[in-house]
């Protein structure tokens, strides 16, 4: 039962972050139009390129989302840095959703700042591979059984 729970959990971390589009940008504060702007249009850029991604164009991709990435990084000052919170807040409550079933007491409450602090994490490790040069990350979860 533990193996599944870990996995359910690493599998919605996995699909709610790490294999998402993010640059950086935010809605959430400071200049919010422009910043929210700049991150919408470089994940709807984004997204054709990954349907494009093949042998010929992989190289020239990736090193376009790791560009992009380290120039979004420069740009995230105080008024464009998106707070990890902004989409690790929603990734917990998901999660903290999912995870309720399987608790003795059903009440989730004190396991929701720990998923918040998880996913920020994960979050941070996502904009730091995208940065990286020929970073690409698998993951792999062995189920015993």
């Amino acid at each position: 039962m533990i193996w599944r729970t870990i996995y359910l959990l690493f599998y919605l971390v996995h699909q709610g972050i790490l294999t998402q589009p993010c640059f950086g940008l935010d809605n959430s504060h400071g200049n919010s139009t422009q910043s929210g702007q700049i991150e919408a249009a470089l994940i709807d850029m984004e997204l054709p390129l990954r349907e494009l991604r093949d042998a010929k164009h992989a190289k020239r991709i990736d090193e376009w989302q790791q560009r992009t990435s380290i120039c979004t990084y420069i740009l995230s000052n105080e008024d464009y840095r998106m707070s990890p919170s902004s989409r690790a807040k929603g990734i917990a409550k998901r999660i903290k959703g999912y995870l309720a079933p399987f608790m003795k007491n059903k009440d989730t409450t004190s396991i929701y700042e720990p998923l918040i602090k998880l996913c920020e994490e994960v979050h941070t490790l996502t904009l730091t591979l995208r940065r990286e040069s020929q970073c690409t990350h698998h993951f792999n979860i062995a189920l015993e059984g």
